[in-house]
């Protein structure tokens, strides 16, 4: 399973680890919805997802609600019938 919260953090330059709980609550908020959305578990736990979940977890932060952009990739990849590296 791949660790998404080093990829968040440094995509949002959050430095130490003062935040990592909240960013593990957003993280997982936006694993979970993917995996309710239809994407496959496969993808949700590799870094194919990297950048939604980092996206996901930005609009969260910033907005308390999604983006645009955040649901069109979810909807690319629960469309997806490639696997990880496919």
């Amino acid at each position: 399973m791949y660790d998404f919260l080093s990829d968040v953090k440094s995509a949002l330059k959050i430095t130490g680890t003062y935040h990592d709980a909240t960013l593990n609550v957003y993280i997982y908020d936006v694993k979970d919805y993917l995996l309710r959305s239809g994407v496959s578990e496969e993808l949700i736990n590799s870094k194919v997802c990297s950048g939604v979940v980092i996206r996901g977890v930005s609009d969260l932060m910033t907005n308390a609600s999604l983006s645009s952009y955040f649901y069109d990739k979810v909807t690319q990849l629960s469309l997806s019938t490639k696997g990880v590296g496919g």
